[in-house]
């Protein structure tokens, strides 16, 4: 008996620790709104051939920087190893709910899963799938966006991060966590590159896997996201950037220049007249409205945190990106995404 209650008690103080800077900023008066999403990312850091040209390096240095360079899915590859020694707790699910026994991580890294592959040309066959270090190739994280109050700005903070491989079973493309391993970074700390105690950091474009609006899910407050991002209030701010730009964010956009992107395109519409027995030619003007925005792209600086052998992240811009409709509200044959302005948000 005592033995079990000291046993539920170290679970509560462990569960209790995971969730400790999350919840403070949600308890924090100052952030109104709470959203969580999941986004995967490829950080393919090497400096030759490197395929990700969303990922700008920003800092490397001895060590691991140098490391994380020249590997091949070196992050995935960390947490993996850091995971199968047990130097990091591992989880089952981003809630950190139910944790991993170093039997269970033994006995997955050494598993199959035999997986319908529906992307091959001629119907589908099977898969089989080892959870090996080679195959798990990217990141998937459990990130929160936030809107503070004080500032009038929005930012994310990362709240759980797995090495992932894609799934293969669907036509759609998602993916699959080997384990989950909590950030518990220290919000609201900002971290930065003349941290000597950081040797790795960089800059990612997530402009390869976007963020669609119905992936938020809401936890705190109320706030029409989609409004904010296009409201002319950000301009008035000096907060709208050109996207067509890049970085470093240097030509700000007017009141005028976000009413003019907002505008849209103009659409011919032919109809035909019975009576008059012609054909009739109308220009419309098809206006980008809050509805509009499908989906965002994140630019997020990155940092990896030797101490904790865990990486943070600070959200440095989001680019609302709208599916271009015609006059019917419907999207267009072939599904142009039109990325609208940067909203700086450092």
């Amino acid at each position: 008996m005592r033995y079990l209650f000291f046993s539920l008690l170290f679970y509560f103080l462990i569960s209790s620790n995971v969730y400790a800077q999350y919840e403070k900023l949600k308890n924090d008066s100052n952030i109104t709104w709470v959203a969580e999403f999941q986004l995967a990312y490829d950080f393919d850091l090497r400096q030759e051939g490197n395929k990700a040209s969303s990922i700008t390096l920003n800092k490397f240095v001895s060590g691991q920087g140098i490391k994380a360079t020249k590997t091949t899915n070196w992050l995935p590859k960390t947490l993996l190893k850091n995971i199968i020694s047990g130097k990091i707790r591992s989880y089952k699910a981003p809630d950190f709910s139910s944790q991993y026994t170093p039997q269970e991580i033994e006995e997955r890294i050494n598993s199959r899963d035999t997986l319908p592959d529906f992307t091959a040309c001629y119907g589908f066959h099977f898969h089989v799938f080892h959870h090996s270090i080679e195959n798990l190739k990217y990141c998937l994280t459990k990130q929160a966006l936030y809107f503070d109050r004080r500032t009038g700005t929005i930012g994310t903070y990362l709240i759980a991060v797995a090495p992932a491989t894609t799934d293969r079973r669907g036509t759609n493309h998602s993916y699959l966590p080997f384990a989950w391993v909590k950030s518990d970074d220290a919000w609201p700390n900002k971290h930065s590159v003349d941290d000597t105690a950081i040797h790795l950091a960089w800059t990612s474009d997530n402009n390869t896997t976007l963020v669609h609006k119905n992936s938020f899910q809401v936890v705190k407050g109320e706030l029409d996201f989609n409004q904010f991002i296009t409201d002319r209030e950000l301009a008035k701010k000096s907060m709208i950037f050109d996207e067509s730009d890049g970085f470093p964010l240097t030509n700000v956009l007017s009141e005028e220049d976000m009413d003019s992107i907002l505008a849209g395109h103009l659409d011919t519409i032919f109809t035909f007249d019975a009576e008059k027995y012609e054909e009739e030619i109308e220009l419309y003007q098809k206006k980008i409205q809050p509805g509009d925005i499908d989906y965002f792209r994140l630019v997020q600086d990155w940092y990896f945190l030797p101490e904790k052998d865990m990486v943070a992240n600070q959200l440095k811009a989001i680019v609302p990106i709208a599916m271009v409709r015609d006059y019917y509200h419907q999207n267009r044959y072939n599904n142009i995404l039109r990325h609208l302005y940067f909203v700086k948000t450092e």
